[in-house]
């Protein structure tokens, strides 16, 4: 609803919003994971938390387009680093 309390106040940090959210499961993620507290941005709110039966949630809100992939990167490469594992390129794999 546009005119929601809620939206209203979203709307005055972020006129354009965009919003994400990821997960991740794995044993070696626990409450301590220097992750949690690493993973933040200027131009965008983030929240992490833990899921019921394992794993974990990341949600995302940022100012358009480009600050929301921008956070999402910053997420991906704590969460890969944290997990002692190297990020993977993200972009298609050519024909040859």
């Amino acid at each position: 609803m546009p005119d929601d309390k809620a939206v209203r106040a979203l709307r005055r940090r972020f006129e354009h919003a965009y919003y994400a959210s990821c997960f991740a499961v794995s044993p070696r993620l626990t409450r301590e994971s220097p992750c949690w507290a690493n993973i933040h941005a200027a131009d965008a709110w983030i929240d992490c938390g833990v899921l019921g039966h394992g794993g974990w949630v990341v949600k995302c809100v940022a100012n358009g387009s480009i600050a929301l992939r921008r956070t999402l990167a910053a997420v991906r490469l704590e969460l890969h680093a944290a997990l002692g594992r190297r990020e993977p390129s993200l972009r298609r794999a050519g024909w040859t």
